[in-house]
């Protein structure tokens, strides 16, 4: 997919973009020396963030071979570790099911979860690391930052996906359809 002319950005996320939960996620997370803050885990491949638009603030994205790691937004990282870099710190989830987490990366602050619930405290763990062994009937979405057309760029990704032997696309949707989607949605539970 790197492949495709004019890919600015390829990233592969778990779940839906950053704009696509209604519900507060939020949860306990702990920094080293046990103190708990609330944030949100989410689940990306490398790649997904820049594919995003995230601005990378220090250190680096996810990548392939790490271990157990972590990307944490701007505001997580100086809730976590005040007054000091929180890179190849640590940042653990108080729920069961996931170990202590290097960060290696902070990004800008987003609204993760939606608009309606402002910029939110993230920390990104590889979906690899999350699920273990990554299910097959798992699905897995495709975000390519482009400046071509939607109907333009699908076409190349059906080529690839074609060759790789995937079967099914659900669907294609560009940024501003997306967001305006998500927008209709928090207009609806305004009313």
């Amino acid at each position: 997919l790197q492949t495709i002319p004019n890919a600015e950005a390829v990233g592969l996320s778990g779940g839906a973009p950053p704009l696509g939960f209604l519900r507060d996620l939020t949860e306990p997370m702990q920094a080293e020396d046990g103190r708990s803050v609330n944030g949100v885990m989410g689940c990306v491949f490398p790649g997904a963030l820049a594919s995003w638009g995230a601005r990378q603030v220090a250190g680096r994205d996810i990548e392939w071979s790490d271990g157990p790691s972590a990307v944490v937004t701007e505001s997580l990282a100086r809730r976590l570790y005040p007054g000091q870099s929180p890179l190849g710190r640590s940042v653990l989830r108080e729920a069961p099911g996931l170990r202590e987490l290097e960060i290696v990366g902070v990004v800008g602050n987003m609204a993760y979860n939606g608009p309606r619930l402002g910029p939110r405290d993230v920390v990104f763990v590889s979906c690899l690391e999350r699920t273990k062994p990554w299910p097959s009937n798992f699905g897995v979405n495709i975000f390519i930052r482009t400046s071509r057309s939607l109907a333009d760029v699908g076409q190349d990704v059906r080529t690839v996906l074609d060759r790789l032997a995937v079967h099914y696309i659900y669907v294609m949707d560009d940024q501003e359809e997306y967001v305006a989607w998500s927008m209709e949605r928090e207009r609806m539970l305004a009313t």
